[in-house]
């Protein structure tokens, strides 16, 4: 197997994002919502932007894809919270779904040209976390490929 090719790591600073559910219009047209096309063209900013001084080859071919989505921290533990409450990150076991946060960044990675299809991702971990005590909110992603490409 190749070594692993450098990383390509993202912070989206700001509560993390769930892709919405299917929205239409009136007569049943289905349309993006503007908020997932600013989110979308958010990522795409700060994916050129990490990308530059990284030694990243894009599109990736196989990659590989751990995403932090580090929800805003309650003042206190979250009522009937069933976990050990601590100082540091928690496990977040509220709104938005989890496969929902991983949905909205990988078709933000898809359209900012990381790799061509998302279903060339070929590991993904996701994890939904309370903030830790003055950690601000964000979704975090580091992303390496698999492959490296051939010249020859």
């Amino acid at each position: 197997m190749a070594p692993l090719m450098p990383t390509l790591v993202i912070t989206i600073p700001g509560k993390p994002y769930g892709k919405p559910s299917v929205a239409r219009t009136r007569d049943g047209q289905r349309y993006t919502p503007k908020e997932v096309k600013d989110y979308y063209r958010a990522v795409a900013w700060l994916v050129a932007d990490a990308w530059r001084g990284a030694g990243v080859v894009l599109p990736m071919v196989a990659p590989v894809v751990s995403i932090v989505a580090l929800m805003p921290r309650p003042q206190k533990k979250p009522k009937g919270y069933p976990l050990i409450w601590t100082e540091g990150r928690n496990p977040c076991l509220t709104a938005p779904d989890n496969d929902n946060v991983c949905k909205i960044v990988n078709d933000s990675l898809t359209r900012a040209n990381v790799w061509r299809d998302d279903r060339l991702v070929s590991g993904l971990t996701c994890l939904k976390l309370y903030a830790g005590a003055g950690e601000e909110p964000a979704t975090l992603v580091h992303i390496s490929d698999l492959v490296t490409l051939d010249a020859g």
